[in-house]
C-alpha cells in the first residue's frame, strides 16, 4: 500500500498496525494522540508521532527506525541495507516502556541504544548491535536467536527483570548468565522452538484474571484484526534434542527453584530426571509445557502449589504420531495431594482422548481448556472414568486446521462433534459453563444438552 499524502488517522485508535507500507517522499501518516500500542512491519516512509504522547508499545519488524524529533522515518532492511548506508547509530526516544524487534537483520555494525525509560524488550531473529546500558530499570527481556542469526547485546543492570524469556542451546553458557544476574525473575519462558500459529501457552481465556487491562485489550484487539491472510504460518521448526536436565541443573544450582513462580518449556527433552526436578520447585504456580513425546506419570510429578498446567504436543509437526511414553518413576506420595491447588488444566484433545495413558489423571478441575483438533477414537468400556468439570473451554481453532475442518463441513459442525466426543471424558453434571471461542467471538453452549 502506497500514501502519497499527510495522511490523518482517527483519533479514538489506540492499537495500530502497518504492513508492506510505503509512504512516498514529502508525504507522511500522523499517528493519533490515543495510540497506545504501534506496529511497523516490513515499512518505508515517515510518522509523525508528535501527537501519540500516550505509546506503550512499538514493534519493529524487518525494518528500522530513525528518529527526529517527533519524525520517525522508517526503513525497509533489504537483502542488501542498500538503503541505511550512512546510518551508524540509533538511539530511542525517552518515552518509549515497552520495544519489540523482530527480524532486523543488517549487514553493516549498525548500533541500537536503547532509552532509559525502556522497561520491556523483545529481541527476536535479529542480527544487530543492542545496547541497552542506559536502561535504568528493565522489567522483561525476551532473547530468542536462530543459529544463522547472532546479535551482539550490551546489557544493562537486571535486578529489576521479573520475567526471563530465551532460546535454549547445548551449550546452556548465555542461560546461567542471565539466570544469575535476573536475581528477582520469578517468570521463566524457555524456547527450543517457535511457532506463532501453534503456539497455545499464552492465548488469555476469559477465565484468566489479567491485571494488566492494556495487556488484554491488546491481546482481544491482534486476534480480531489479523485476517487469514495475514495469520502466521507454521515454520515446521527442527527439534534439537536439548536436555532439559542441564537447565534444571542451572536453575538448581542457582537455588532458583525457590523462587520462580511461572516455568514455560517448549520444545526440549524431558526424561524420568527432569521429572524429579519439576516436582521440587515449591513456588511454582503454573506450568507450561510443550513436548513431542509425553511422559505417562507427567501428572504425578506437579508441584504440590501449582495452580496452572498448560501441556500439548509440538502441534506444528502434527504429521509425527504423538507418542505417549511409559513413565518409570514412581512416587510415594498421595497422588490426590499432587492436584490438590491445581485450578486451570489446558490440554491438547489428544490427550484427553488417551487420558487412560496418563497415570494417574485428574479426578477433578475447576476449568478443563481444550486445544483443539482432529483425533480418530474408539470407546474402550476399560476407560470409563469421567473428570469432573465445572467450566469448559473449547479454544480457538488455528487457520490450519479450521481449513482442514471446512473442506468437509462447518466449524459449529466441528465444535458439536468435539462436544460430544468430550461427553465420554467429562462429568457434565457439576458444570456451569461450556464455551466455544469461534473466530473472534465467544459462544456459549445449552448446559441442558450435556447434562441428561
Amino acid at each position: 500500500m502506497r500514501f502519497y499524502i499527510a495522511e490523518k488517522l482517527p483519533k479514538e485508535l489506540k492499537f495500530l498496525i502497518f504492513k508492506n507500507i510505503k509512504i512516498e517522499s514529502m508525504s507522511k501518516i500522523i499517528i493519533n494522540k490515543s495510540c497506545e500500542y504501534l506496529k511497523l512491519d516490513t515499512c518505508n516512509g515517515c510518522f509523525d508521532v508528535q501527537k501519540a504522547k500516550n505509546l506503550k508499545k512499538v514493534i519493529f519488524v524487518n525494518c528500522i527506525t530513525v528518529f527526529d524529533n517527533h519524525t520517525w522515518k522508517c526503513i525497509y532492511l533489504d537483502s542488501d541495507n542498500h538503503n541505511m548506508y550512512k546510518i551508524k547509530n540509533i538511539t530511542f526516544p525517552d518515552n518509549i516502556r515497552s520495544v519489540v524487534f523482530e527480524r532486523i537483520i543488517t549487514k553493516k555494525k549498525l548500533i541500537m541504544i536503547i532509552n532509559a525509560a525502556c522497561e520491556e524488550i523483545s529481541i527476536d531473529t535479529c542480527e544487530c548491535h543492542f545496547d541497552l546500558s542506559k536502561i535504568v530499570r528493565l522489567r522483561s527481556i525476551k532473547l530468542i536467536y536462530q543459529e544463522c542469526h547472532r546479535y551482539e547485546i550490551v546489557l544493562p543492570d537486571l535486578t529489576h527483570v521479573k520475567t526471563l524469556e530465551m532460546s535454549c542451546d547445548k551449550l546452556c553458557c548465555d542461560f546461567e548468565k542471565l539466570l544469575t544476574e535476573c536475581i528477582n525473575a520469578t517468570k521463566l519462558i524457555l524456547h527450543n522452538i517457535k511457532c506463532d500459529l501453534h503456539d497455545q501457552t499464552k492465548t488469555v481465556t476469559c477465565f484468566f484474571p489479567v491485571k494488566d487491562d492494556f495487556s488484554l485489550a491488546l491481546n482481544q484487539f491482534m486476534s480480531n484484526s489479523e485476517s487469514q491472510n495475514d495469520s502466521p504460518k507454521c515454520n515446521q521448526p527442527t527439534i534439537f534434542a536439548i536436555d532439559l536436565g542441564l537447565y534444571f541443573y542451572i536453575i538448581f544450582k542457582r537455588h532458583r527453584y525457590k523462587t520462580l513462580q511461572y516455568l514455560s518449556i517448549s520444545g526440549i527433552s524431558l526424561d524420568e530426571r527432569g521429572l524429579k526436578f519439576i516436582k521440587n520447585f515449591i513456588m511454582l504456580k503454573t506450568l507450561s509445557m510443550v513436548f513431542q513425546n509425553i511422559l505417562s506419570n507427567i501428572f504425578i510429578a506437579l508441584p504440590p502449589g501449582l495452580e496452572q498446567f498448560i501441556i500439548t504436543p509440538i502441534l506444528c509437526q502434527q504429521n509425527q504420531e504423538l507418542k505417549i511414553i511409559p513413565g518409570k518413576i514412581l512416587f510415594n506420595e498421595n497422588a490426590n495431594m499432587c492436584h490438590k491447588m491445581l485450578k486451570i488444566l489446558r490440554i491438547y484433545l489428544g490427550l484427553i482422548v488417551n487420558k487412560s495413558q496418563l497415570v494417574p489423571f485428574l479426578v477433578a478441575i475447576d476449568t478443563l481448556e481444550i486445544i483443539p483438533a482432529i483425533v480418530e477414537w474408539c470407546p474402550d468400556p476399560l476407560n470409563n472414568r469421567k473428570v469432573k468439570v465445572r467450566k469448559l473451554v473449547i479454544l480457538k481453532v488455528d487457520c490450519e486446521l479450521k481449513k482442514i475442518v471446512e473442506e468437509t463441513s462447518t466449524m459449529e459442525e466441528y465444535y458439536d462433534g468435539v462436544l460430544d466426543l468430550l461427553a465420554y471424558f467429562v462429568d457434565f453434571s457439576d458444570i456451569t459453563q461450556i464455551i466455544v471461542q469461534d473466530e473472534n467471538s465467544e459462544r456459549f453452549v445449552n448446559l441442558s444438552d450435556y447434562m441428561s
